[in-house]
């Protein structure tokens, strides 16, 4: 849709994920984030709400919406790794999920021990 430099990997994900055996999560902020960016580039309501309809139809992708307490945990994690916010919120859904693998161009998760980072790239080997 927005044909940035990784938009062919990461469509072959999704379409992956659509009827996938596979679980995986986004968390609302995550999804907030897609809207904006969507809204800002498209100048489109309506692409907006075309992909939040599309949700529905993708049984391999969970919403996770966090709770208070991981919302606080998120400001821990913040300073512990350096990190901006929405990328802490995601770390402390994981960590409260307990997954420890995470499909992101992001390299800000790269310097978390804890984390595995796969690029669409690689997480479509694993798939496959």
């Amino acid at each position: 849709m927005l044909k940035q430099k990784h938009f062919t990997d990461c469509k072959k994900m999704l379409e992956k994920l659509e009827k996938s055996p596979y679980t995986t999560f986004i968390n609302d902020f995550g999804i907030y984030s897609i809207v904006l960016v969507i809204q800002f580039k498209t100048k489109s309501i309506d692409i907006a709400s075309e992909f939040i309809q599309s949700l529905a139809s993708y049984e391999g992708i969970k919403i996770h919406k966090p709770d208070y307490l991981t919302m606080l945990k998120t400001f821990n994690n913040q300073k512990k790794f350096e990190l901006d916010f929405d990328d802490a919120l995601m770390l402390s859904c994981m960590q409260e999920l307990d997954i420890k693998k995470i499909v992101t161009l992001d390299k800000h998760f790269r310097k978390i021990p804890e984390i595995e980072v796969l690029a669409p790239r690689e997480a479509l080997k694993l798939l496959k």
